[in-house]
């Protein structure tokens, strides 16, 4: 499951690259992937309070251990996982390449 936050989570710098329609058909199409949900709120707790994922990953840049969710993945026997940070790959990154 990758819970997804819409644009105004992520904040107005850039709203154009996360309010796209297109960004979860693009995650749903991965094979890893079972779930994609869009969410209003700061953070996904609420959500994954409702959908009970087994597993939780996000971006490396993120100190798993310190994230609410990850305890509360944890607590029904959920995984939580942070990817690598692969320098230069992060949407920040991205964004500042196109806008230069």
């Amino acid at each position: 499951m990758r819970p997804l936050p819409n644009w105004s989570t992520n904040g107005p710098r850039r709203p154009w690259l996360t309010v796209s329609p297109a960004r979860p058909r693009v995650l749903a199409a991965l094979e890893s992937v079972s779930l994609v949900i869009t969410f209003d709120e700061a953070t996904p707790v609420e959500l994954l309070k409702r959908v009970r994922p087994q597993w939780y990953v996000k971006g490396g840049d993120y100190d798993i251990e310190t994230l609410a969710e990850t305890a509360l993945v944890r607590s029904w026997g959920g995984q939580a996982r942070a990817l690598p940070f692969v320098d230069g790959h992060s949407t920040t990154a991205l964004v500042a390449r196109i806008r230069r």
